[in-house]
């Protein structure tokens, strides 16, 4: 497997959406309303069972309906999609800026920059590329740069793009 399936493979489809429903369900449960309370004011036209799907994870929720739940439950749908990533991180994974390293003049580095020019140049859309770096990917990308991977993440870890410098992002 290469770095970029290891480096983007956190978790499969199910475990997102599965997590998706859990902080659809906390949002709910703050709120102390059942779920044919929140189909009723959502207007949907959504079946009790359809949201309890969603809520368990055994069906993926459509974009607009993630929106409409959102609003109805009175958080913003970036809020559901950050606590989910919160949930999903593995909590020794490592977040790369691509650019970063891409930018990175250390010759140590030299592989791993080299692959991270080559994310950049195939990204579909423009601004700022991070990855979250799993274990395997780590070591992958450390063998590639022959040193340890601890060492690589400890090389990793202070590493900001040249934008993140002269913006404060």
């Amino acid at each position: 497997m290469s770095v970029s399936e290891n480096a983007v493979a956190v978790r499969g489809r199910t475990d997102w959406v599965r997590l998706l429903g859990v902080e659809l369900r906390k949002a709910r449960d703050e709120r102390g309303w059942t779920r044919q309370q929140v189909v009723d004011r959502a207007g949907l036209g959504m079946a009790v069972q359809t949201l309890a799907s969603y809520e368990n994870g055994t069906r993926a929720m459509p974009t607009p309906v993630l929106f409409e739940l959102a609003e109805t439950l009175g958080v913003t749908p970036d809020q559901l999609v950050a606590d989910t990533y919160r949930q999903a991180r593995p909590a020794d994974a490592l977040v790369l800026d691509v650019k970063g390293l891409a930018a990175d003049g250390r010759p140590r580095l030299a592989p791993a920059q080299a692959w991270a020019a080559s994310r950049l140049h195939h990204q579909r859309h423009p601004g700022p590329l991070r990855l979250i770096l799993t274990e395997p990917a780590l070591n992958h990308l450390a063998a590639l740069c022959g040193v340890a991977p601890a060492e690589l993440k400890a090389l990793l870890v202070n590493q900001t793009s040249p934008d993140e410098d002269q913006h404060g992002d």
